[in-house]
């Protein structure tokens, strides 16, 4: 079988090596005749073909591309070249309108067919700098704000888009067929669109430079809406030189976005703003620190303190700082967009302009008859278009979002302008402005900060600029370990509105520092993976085992003795078709609990008198030679604690479903299970288990839970603390959170890749 090396390797053009060229490399080639636009598309368009079905980065391919290519050639032999970027190909998003060939249907089936009235404006911008328009990149359905649940770059239109540096992994944002697409070598510039760290977070997650402007320094016209006062659209490279040629190209006023007025008194030539390291000599920049450096990843923490280490040894000063507002605004969990009441919430801005600016849209395309949000749910509906939980694994709550906003849509004005001037307020003068002024002593001047540091690749402090409207660049630095997923991070640096040059002069100095050569480059790992949803990152699993050995002490109580281990087995990849193999060599375990929405069933385990409503419906048999053994479409899982067998009994048969949990029974000969043989003699589900030895609790789980899960797992095991008797009282507790531990249904297929965390002494935890 072809290794990922050769299978993604990036073939050379006639003779140029393509490998992490740049837009002033093409042009240059192109100038003295090492290839043609032609043939530069041509190569482009067999890199899709050689990716796509692996990466799923690119949702449709412009068939002009050849032609457009053809006359761009003519063009710059007869001596007037457009541009930095005449003849190169690039992609855009699937929600900006292209008025050519190509579909434009922000990854929904329900737009397939219409036709757009015009190009969006920084399509229109773009060709007339002599762009090639190559394609749509794939995206998260709806720019994510289908459903409260869905894999990230999932789309009904596109499929699953996967990150190259792990393809079992998020690239995170619905920017992602964007991000990717340059990362993995098909283009050098590519366009996404940010609502809420759309842009920032796929460029971290893989190894870019990503730049969200300043709300209105781009137009939006044209380009499927989100919201009105937060949507930006912003360029993918690899490089800050790229990424700046990239959004020069579409800056500026259009009468078609009233945001934009204001920016011609800010477009300024950026390149002009691009800096060597020598520049941060004197620079101070502020760290944020509550809920954002205070929460970044242990793992990539000393990464980002070499970072900041060598910014300081070349002449600038990094000082801490915090936003005013981090306590209202910073979800202490991660990111969010919902926390806060109607007249305080992002949801709510969100929500209302979604709906109204969606009908705006629509109302101007012809050859369809979907002209409202209302009309989007109904053919979803009408065609089990993930409308509902089950009809789509990339969509385990369906279409739940989508509904939530229909019923906003008339949220009263005062409710929404309240909400627009909340958020605005607290992420502006009580956020980022704030942050920037920086004074240790009243009797001393502030000064206004260079930039502000967030080492955060998708969490809350990036959110800040997102709901202030604000500019955001980031570079990559680093790249985790194999074991957390290999993927790279960035760090990113923030200031106030119409600051792009700025943030260019330092993004590019850092650059410089730390070698534009040291980009991390994919590793294509997991490059077979076809696990729907993503996963989430191994820190997510990570904590969320800690938490699930916690919960199993307690649910032990008293009756497991100190003496008693707690081991947890975690499976995080999912492929169909092949059975997996664990293998126990300690005595017998003790302990099943978890529970199901509707189910009847319970557990009794021997000896210590644990009662629990069982996994759920279960379907198949079960021996102590092994089994099938997986939940119907219908069940709803969560997650499972396993009784694990007799020494040395190796089961290599059994199969797990792909969403929440799988409950497997591993207990040998000596032990009595019943399980039922066919869905409509579920509700009766028991099992009986001979303890004997020392009690080792085994915890098996699969990842791809409800996302909710993992904030619910962090109450729960901070209730249990204050528990009288954590047996006796679990349930009640379960039992309120058990809608949001539900998943959609069952896949049959299994969990590979088995990471053993460890034996921690019940004392211990």
């Amino acid at each position: 079988m072809e290794d990922a090396k050769t299978i993604f390797a990036l073939k050379p053009l006639n003779g140029v090596d393509m490998e992490e060229i740049t837009v002033a490399d093409i042009q240059r080639h192109l100038n003295t005749g090492s290839f043609s636009s032609l043939e530069l598309t041509e190569w482009t368009l067999s890199r899709i073909e050689q990716t796509n079905s692996y990466l799923g980065s690119v949702i449709e391919v412009n068939p002009d591309a050849a032609a457009i290519a053809t006359a761009l050639d003519a063009e710059r032999e007869q001596g007037t070249p457009r541009g930095p970027l005449h003849g190169i190909p690039v992609l855009v998003k699937d929600n900006m309108a292209t008025a050519d060939k190509m579909q434009t249907t922000a990854g929904c089936r329900a737009l397939i067919g219409s036709i757009v009235p015009r190009d969006a404006h920084i399509v229109h911008l773009l060709r007339s700098s002599g762009a090639i328009i190559l394609g749509h990149a794939g995206m998260s359905e709806w720019a994510s704000i289908r459903g409260s649940e869905e894999s990230m770059g999932y789309s009904a239109r596109g499929g699953q888009v996967r990150n190259p540096y792990n393809l079992s992994m998020s690239a995170w944002g619905s920017s992602s067929g964007s991000a990717v697409a340059v990362a993995a070598g098909i283009v050098v510039l590519a366009y996404g669109t940010e609502t809420d760290t759309s842009i920032i977070s796929p460029a971290n997650y893989a190894g870019l430079v990503g730049i969200k402007p300043t709300v209105g320094l781009t137009s939006r016209a044209g380009v499927i809406p989100c919201s009105e006062s937060l949507d930006s659209v912003g360029p993918f490279g690899r490089c800050v030189r790229d990424a700046v040629v990239g959004l020069q190209a579409i800056v500026g006023v259009d009468e078609r976005d009233r945001y934009t007025a204001e920016a011609a008194d800010h477009v300024v030539d950026y390149e002009k703003c691009l800096a060597s390291k020598e520049s941060l000599k004197g620079a101070v920049f502020g760290l944020p620190m509550k809920r954002v450096w205070e929460n970044v990843d242990k793992t990539i923490r000393p990464r980002f303190e070499e970072v900041f280490q060598m910014i300081r040894d070349a002449g600038a000063e990094i000082v801490e700082v915090d936003f005013l507002c981090w306590e209202a605004m910073i979800d202490e969990k991660g990111w969010n967009w919902n926390t806060r009441p109607d007249n305080q919430s992002e949801y709510t801005v969100c929500g209302v302009e979604f709906y109204h600016g969606l009908r705006a849209y629509l109302a101007e395309l012809t050859n369809t008859t979907i002209r409202s949000l209302e009309d989007v749910v109904a053919y979803n509906i009408a065609h089990h278009d993930g409308a509902s939980p089950g009809d789509d694994p990339g969509f385990p709550s369906g279409q739940d979002l989508l509904e939530k906003l229909i019923d906003k849509k008339d949220v009263n004005d005062e409710t929404y302008r309240a909400a627009l001037r909340y958020i605005r307020w607290q992420t502006r003068e009580n956020g980022i402005d704030a942050a920037l002024t920086y004074q240790t002593d009243p009797s001393v001047p502030a000064i206004q900060l260079d930039a502000l540091l967030l080492a955060d690749r998708a969490g809350p402090g990036q959110q800040l600029a997102a709901q202030a409207g604000y500019p955001v660049i980031t570079i990559p630095v680093g790249v985790d370990s194999d074991e957390m997923g290999g993927r790279p991070f960035g760090l990113s640096f923030q200031h106030t509105a119409w600051s792009e040059g700025r943030l260019i002069r330092w993004a590019s100095a850092v650059e410089d520092l730390l070698g534009v050569e040291n980009r991390p480059r994919p590793m294509y790992r997991e490059y077979l993976a076809r696990n729907i949803p993503i996963l989430p990152s191994p820190v997510q699993i990570f904590t969320m085992l800690l938490y699930a050995l916690v919960l199993g002490c307690l649910i032990l109580g008293s009756n497991a003795g100190a003496g008693a281990n707690v081991k947890g087995c975690v499976y995080y990849d999912s492929r169909p078709g092949q059975p997996f193999k664990v293998t126990f060599d300690v005595p017998t375990s003790v302990v099943h609990c978890m529970y199901d929405k509707g189910s009847n069933a319970t557990a009794q385990v021997t000896g210590y008198g644990v009662t629990c409503a069982s996994v759920g419906h279960v379907s198949g048999k079960s021996s102590s030679s092994g089994g099938d053994l997986c939940a119907t479409d219908d069940s709803r899982w969560g997650m499972s604690y396993v009784a694990g067998p007799k020494s040395g009994t190796t089961y290599s048969t059994w199969h797990a479903p792909v969403f929440g949990s799988d409950h497997i029974d591993l207990y040998g000969q000596e032990s009595t299970t019943h399980i039922c043989g066919s869905e409509s003699k579920c509700s009766d589900y028991s099992i009986k288990v001979s303890s004997g030895g020392e009690d080792t609790v085994y915890i098996i789980f699969n990842p791809l839970a409800s996302p909710s899960i993992f904030d619910y797992l962090g109450s729960i095991s901070s209730i249990f603390d204050d528990l009288e008797s954590p047996n006796s009282q679990m349930m009640e507790i379960l039992q309120e959170v058990e809608e949001d531990l539900k998943v959609a249904g069952c896949k049959a297929c299994d969990l590979l890749d088995e990471g053993e965390i460890g034996v921690v002494d019940q004392e211990g935890l």
